[in-house]
């Protein structure tokens, strides 16, 4: 059996951004994925996937670590106004 070594080279980023509509409201929209080198810079790179909204609230996001492109779940965060309403959107619709 042969050993493969893979290299970590930061993080991989997925999932929904809770955003404020031009008309107004709360609506939650797929982000586009990102990259990021540190677990700081998520935060800089929430988006709306170019929808284009009056503001971006918040997000939940999925870290997987990125080992020379080969994804491995980490964990879940969330940035910003997160409510529990918005979490249990989220895990009804993933």
């Amino acid at each position: 059996m042969k050993t493969i070594t893979l290299k970590q080279t930061g993080y991989y980023i997925t999932g929904l951004a809770i955003v404020k509509p031009w008309g107004g409201g709360r609506a939650y929209i797929s982000m586009n994925s990102f990259n990021v080198k540190k677990l700081k810079d998520i935060k800089d790179n929430i988006n709306d996937n170019g929808f284009g909204v009056e503001a971006i609230l918040g997000a939940i996001c999925e870290i997987y670590t990125n080992y020379e492109g080969h994804h491995v779940y980490k964990n879940e965060i969330a940035i910003g106004t997160v409510t529990q309403k918005d979490w249990d959107f989220y895990y009804d619709n993933n």
